[in-house]
């Protein structure tokens, strides 16, 4: 599917679809206001303590026992260590506590609500995607959809958590010279393409959710998503540079104007999530059609 068949399709399902399109751009928003009064209600409740484990950590880095010169061989019990292990163990447990809590709350919000949006979305590009996927298949229910869509999630948010564990050890290495290979600026760079090549493979995965289960669907998620990444990568890379844009803009104008900033807010990054999300699943299910023949 090129650019201009793509945005075509979008573009007619808005006409056809503009109350459909209203309740998506309404729940995208409301997501946004739930995100924000979460990050309220949990994440500002974590900041005294991550405040007090900074301020410990500091305190000590600066009281860190001198070993006198010539002594290679010192005891390290007879150093003397001031730190507060206990204050310092029950502030990081209560900020895992709550960290624990903000994801766990998000992981439900963004599935209860996103499960919705991408079966919607798939349904009303039903009529003007050309591909078997779309056209042959009844529209999934939506409690189905989210079972699905929720374990999909899992997956790949393991698969993130697994990548990023694994890159902290090897920055850690590098940080404290058992890897003299690479620089830490290569290791952030690859863990940045790595996160993106996951996001890809993950949003592919929900273009195609309607039509596959679990395990078929991941399968097709790495066929289509290698085999047709022209076209779909166009898309994301289109998407991604319009969010650079767009949350730009939007870092201009909240420190000159917090309601100017929220009015762009709802004007410009709402409908381009809505907008953007079409535009990816329209791109996919069109790949996906070509993949099959």
């Amino acid at each position: 599917m090129s650019l201009a068949s793509m945005f075509s399709t979008v573009w007619s399902a808005v006409r056809q679809e503009k109350k459909t399109i209203a309740l998506l751009l309404l729940v995208d928003f409301t997501f946004f206001v739930l995100f924000a009064l979460l990050h309220t209600l949990i994440v500002v409740q974590a900041l005294p303590d991550l405040a007090s484990i900074s301020q410990l950590v500091a305190k000590e880095s600066q009281n860190v026992p001198q070993v006198p010169e010539g002594a290679a061989n010192i005891d390290p019990s007879q150093l003397q260590f001031s730190f507060p292990i206990g204050e310092f163990r029950d502030r990081f447990t209560r900020v895992m506590g709550y960290t624990a809590l903000y994801l766990g709350v998000m992981f439900v919000l963004y599935n209860l609500l996103y499960a919705f949006l991408w079966l919607k979305t798939s349904t009303i590009l039903k009529t003007s995607v050309k591909s078997s996927a779309l056209s042959k298949r009844k529209p999934m229910l939506y409690l189905a959809f989210l079972l699905r869509f929720a374990a999909v999630n899992a997956i790949w948010l393991l698969v993130y958590l697994g990548v990023f564990y694994l890159f902290i050890l090897l920055a850690s290495a590098v940080m404290f010279g058992q890897i003299a290979l690479v620089s830490q600026s290569v290791i952030d760079i690859a863990g940045i393409v790595l996160a993106m090549i996951i996001l890809y493979l993950a949003m592919v995965s929900h273009a195609l959710l309607p039509d596959y289960a679990i395990l078929p669907l991941l399968k097709r998620t790495a066929i289509v998503g290698v085999k047709r990444i022209l076209p779909i990568g166009l898309a994301f890379v289109l998407i991604g540079v319009f969010y650079y844009l767009v949350s730009t803009l939007l870092a201009l104008a909240a420190p000159v104007s917090v309601l100017w900033g929220f009015i762009l807010f709802i004007l410009l990054f709402v409908p381009l999530v809505t907008g953007s999300r079409m535009v990816f699943m329209a791109a996919v299910q069109g790949a996906a059609g070509a993949a099959k023949k």
